[in-house]
C-alpha cells in the first residue's frame, strides 16, 4: 500500500482516532502527513482548533511558521497556563520573521498566559522572553531531574534554532542558519538521549 493510500485509510477513521493517528505520524517525524490528518479533522470540526497543539508542532516542522504561531495562540484560549504554548508561538513568530513570510509577533505578544506549575517551563518561558540566558537555564539546580533536564536542553536547542538569541541580521541567511544549527543540534541530541516520558519526549523531527 502506498503512503497516499495509507493516508486515505487513516482519513476514514473517526475524528478522535484521526487526531491520534496524526500525533503518531508527527512523533515518527512525518510532519507533512501529520498535518494532512490534523487538517482533515479540522474540516470536520473547527471547534477542535484550540485543542490541536500538536498541529502547531507539525506546522513548525513543516516550515509553516506563521500558521504555527496562530495555532499556538489559539491553544492558549483553552490551555492558558501552559508555557509551552507561549514558547512555541514565539519560536514560530521568530522563524516567520526570519523567513520574511509574515509578521505575527504582535499576535504572539498579545497573548496573556497564566503560570505554568513546572519550574523548568517557567524558566524556559523566561529564556524566550529575554529574562534569562541559556547558560543560566542549563545551570539550574532542578535539572538533576531527568525530565526537567530533557526539557531544558530541548528548549534551549529550540531557542538557538529559531534565532532567539541573535539579532535579526545575524539570524538571517545561510550563515545564520548554520550557526543556529551548530548551537542547537548538540542540545537537541542531549534531550533525545534522555527523553521525557510524555509526548514531547517521543517527537523525532526530521
Amino acid at each position: 500500500m502506498s503512503s497516499t493510500q495509507q493516508l486515505d485509510v487513516l482519513r476514514s477513521h473517526p475524528t478522535r482516532e484521526l487526531t491520534a493517528d496524526a500525533a503518531t505520524l508527527l512523533a515518527a517525524g512525518d510532519a507533512d502527513a501529520a498535518l494532512e490528518l490534523f487538517n482533515a479533522a479540522l474540516e470536520r470540526d473547527q471547534a477542535l482548533r484550540p485543542q490541536l497543539w500538536q498541529r502547531g508542532l507539525a506546522l513548525y516542522y513543516a516550515g509553516r511558521f506563521a500558521e504555527g504561531a496562530k495555532q499556538f495562540v489559539s491553544d492558549l484560549t483553552v490551555n492558558g497556563d501552559d508555557a509551552e504554548e507561549v514558547v512555541w508561538a514565539r519560536a514560530c513568530a521568530l522563524r516567520a520573521a526570519a523567513a520574511g513570510t509574515a509578521d505575527v509577533a504582535r499576535l504572539v505578544d498579545g497573548a496573556r498566559p497564566g503560570g505554568d506549575d513546572r519550574p523548568v517551563m517557567e524558566a524556559v518561558r523566561a529564556l524566550f522572553a529575554g529574562g534569562l540566558g541559556p547558560e543560566e537555564l542549563l545551570g539550574m539546580p532542578f535539572l538533576g531531574e531527568p525530565t526537567a533536564a530533557a526539557y531544558a536542553h530541548f528548549y534551549t536547542g529550540l531557542w538557538h534554532e529559531c534565532g532567539a538569541g541573535a539579532g535579526a541580521a545575524d539570524a538571517a541567511g545561510a550563515a545564520g542558519a548554520a550557526d543556529a544549527a551548530a548551537r542547537s543540534l548538540p542540545l537537541l541530541a542531549k534531550a533525545a538521549a534522555a527523553p521525557s516520558a510524555d509526548y514531547m519526549g517521543q517527537v523525532q523531527p526530521n
